[in-house]
């Protein structure tokens, strides 16, 4: 899934390059890393987390469930 994909097609892409006056172009100094590979990352910290204290024999956080159950429901929106 394409950023643009998870965002369903709303955004145009980026460019990545500035064009100059004088027709070299040059790349922009780097951003931030795309919305969706943060709720990608975010998904797999907390089923790690959720594992460890499984594991552990705790409870893990319901706010964690919570929270996994909606990063899933947007990611697959």
């Amino acid at each position: 899934m394409s950023g643009n994909d998870f965002l369903g097609g709303a955004v145009p892409p980026c460019k990545t390059k500035i064009p100059l006056k004088d027709g070299d172009v040059v790349k922009p100094p780097l951003g931030v890393r795309p919305e969706f590979l943060f709720e990608e990352e975010r998904v797999k910290d907390l089923a790690e987390a959720i594992i460890r204290y499984v594991e552990a024999g705790l409870p893990p956080p319901k706010c964690w469930g919570k929270e996994i159950s909606r990063r899933i429901e947007l990611l697959n929106s």
